[in-house]
């Protein structure tokens, strides 16, 4: 077809970009309250992120009821998981608080609570008391470990 009243329109479809949306919050450490840098944030549709100095990620081109699992690079914590809701082209929130595993073993143990106590005590660490650490932390270490 040719001639001066012909036009035609050329497009290209994401099918998915209407059904996506994003996922973004901050990772902290469970006992501190700080940021936590370093951790890979994954989803069980293989986007991931990396949490940045103020704790920050985001994670583009969610789809809906996506799983997150996180594990750490160069950062000592438990691993977690934990489910959200995505809704298409919107913005979910998810901060996580993720627990320290001093010895790397996957488990919240007696050397975990051994390490935090003898560090508490000391003025310049970062686990002292001067710290946000309450003594609230301690004793619900202390439950668990009693519960083993």
């Amino acid at each position: 077809v040719a001639g001066d009243d012909t036009s035609y329109s050329l497009s290209v479809h994401d099918s998915s970009a209407a059904t996506t949306g994003m996922i973004k919050g901050f990772i902290t450490d469970k006992y501190l309250g700080t940021a936590v840098e370093g951790v890979i944030i994954t989803t069980s549709f293989n986007r991931s992120a990396i949490s940045q100095k103020i704790g920050d990620y985001r994670i583009f081109n969610c789809k809906q009821e996506t799983g997150i699992a996180i594990s750490t690079k160069h950062i000592k914590y438990l691993d977690y998981t934990t489910s959200v809701d995505v809704n298409e082209l919107s913005i979910t929130y998810k901060d996580m608080a993720i627990t320290p595993d001093i010895d790397s073993d996957q488990q919240q143990g007696l050397s975990d609570v051994l390490w935090l106590l003898k560090h508490i005590s000391q003025p310049d660490d970062q686990y002292s008391m001067k710290s946000p650490i309450k003594l609230s932390v301690l004793i619900e270490l202390l439950i668990l470990l009693s519960k083993r």
